[in-house]
């Protein structure tokens, strides 16, 4: 997982690559609830990139799992798939 700040970093650069989002990162206009949004959106989107193949997935599927115990109640840890995080843009 050494990768994912890499993989964040690329991804705050891709959002900061549009003039809006770049406005709001210098004027300090984002509250915390978009940081915090922004910022689970991001982790999301890098860790399926640092896990890409099966291994890693089924690992990391795996890890979650005892973690979100409702979930765990509901499904089983190899059919168990992370949902999309909601875009507020």
């Amino acid at each position: 997982m050494g990768k994912m700040k890499v993989y964040l970093g690329q991804l705050l650069d891709e959002w900061l690559d549009d003039e809006d989002n770049l406005e709001k990162w210098e004027s300090n206009t984002l509250t915390a609830s978009d940081r915090r949004i922004l910022l689970a959106h991001w982790f999301y989107k890098a860790s399926m990139k640092a896990l890409q193949g099966e291994a890693k997935r089924k690992y990391f599927e795996h890890a979650l799992v005892p973690c979100s115990q409702p979930m765990a109640r509901t499904t089983t840890s190899s059919s168990w798939r992370a949902p999309p995080p909601a875009t507020r843009w």
